[in-house]
């Protein structure tokens, strides 16, 4: 009976459990938590704008992700020009694509858009009849 005993207690005493040294803490992605996204001022921004929108009406209209790059395409469904165009001009809805995503404003606040003729991404600005784009690093 004391035999038993001890054989318990000898196996409850050697659980060993596994403690992950310090010295293997490597961080791989620490160059990228490093680099900070450089956000324009809204002088720089307005200076590489063609158009400057104000609502506070957008909408996400869809978005798709390849070869690890993000696209948004947002419609508004109102809002006002305060460069480059008159609301004479403007179709609404107004749509635009943009490489980040852009925070919507609360109901009663607008947001300022800058907006550049879309030189990129071709053929979806073609297939959707989109011809501006959102200035990248605008606030």
């Amino acid at each position: 009976m004391p035999a038993a005993g001890m054989t318990v207690i000898f196996l409850w005493g050697c659980e060993k459990k596994y403690e992950r040294p310090d010295r293997y803490a490597i961080d791989l992605f620490a160059t990228e938590a490093a680099e900070e996204i450089p956000v324009l001022s809204a002088d720089e921004a307005a200076e590489r704008s063609d158009l400057i929108l104000r609502t506070n009406m957008l909408l996400l209209a869809d978005s798709a992700s390849a070869a690890a790059k993000k696209l948004y395409v947002y419609e508004v469904q109102q809002g006002r020009f305060s460069k480059g165009n008159n609301d004479s001009t403007a179709v609404w809805p107004f749509r635009f694509i943009s490489d980040y995503e852009i925070r919507k404003p609360a109901h009663d606040d607008s947001a300022s858009i800058y907006l550049q003729k879309a030189s990129s991404y071709t053929i979806i600005t073609n297939a959707l009849n989109i011809r501006f784009q959102a200035v990248p690093y605008a606030p």
